[in-house]
């Protein structure tokens, strides 16, 4: 007959079968640690680089270089080149530039140009201006849209100032006079 009620004595455990447990277990943490951290490396690596591919810096200014102008009614216009920076970490494609104030419009050739970091751009813009208008002394502020390393497409703005500007002297040279 068992005996369903009596308890199996505890057998001892050998030292040796306590510090092969231990090890195991320091073993594991060992192995979790280096994982999490080699984990925790590789994610900061990737939010580095989507950062560096998401970053846009651009610096814009009108070059001396006009093309033609001309003028009709109490408008004036002149084409000529805009030259642009990529101060950013990774190229980046810059698809339009526009800029639209009283008395003011800019607007570029519809070309998209790739910019290699600390290279340069040109676009081919059309700046139209309104005769009787009073230009001020604040910078235009250009927006452009861009397509950056991670494909996708942003507006940044960029000031750019126009008064004493060869692109604004010359567009108020074509002024027809009254």
């Amino acid at each position: 007959m068992i005996d369903l009620d009596a308890q199996e004595r505890a057998r001892p455990r050998s030292p040796r079968h306590e510090v092969g447990g231990s090890v195991r277990v320091l073993a594991a943490l060992v192995v979790g640690l280096l994982v999490g951290g080699v984990g925790a490396s590789v994610l900061r690596d990737h939010r580095g680089q989507q950062a560096r591919d998401s970053a846009v810096a651009l610096v814009a200014s009108p070059t001396g270089g006009l093309e033609t102008g001309g003028s009709n009614g109490g408008k004036a216009w002149v084409v000529g080149q805009l030259m642009v920076v990529n101060a950013g970490p990774e190229p980046v494609t810059v698809r339009s530039v526009r800029a639209q104030r009283a008395g003011l419009l800019l607007g570029d050739d519809g070309r998209s140009v790739t910019i290699r970091p600390a290279g340069i751009g040109w676009f081919g813009v059309r700046l139209e201006l309104d005769c009787a208008t009073n230009f001020e002394p604040t910078p235009l502020t250009l927006r452009f849209w861009v397509q950056t390393a991670d494909r996708r497409v942003r507006e940044v703005s960029h000031p750019v100032a126009l008064i004493g500007s060869s692109w604004l002297d010359t567009g108020l040279r074509m002024c027809p006079r009254g």
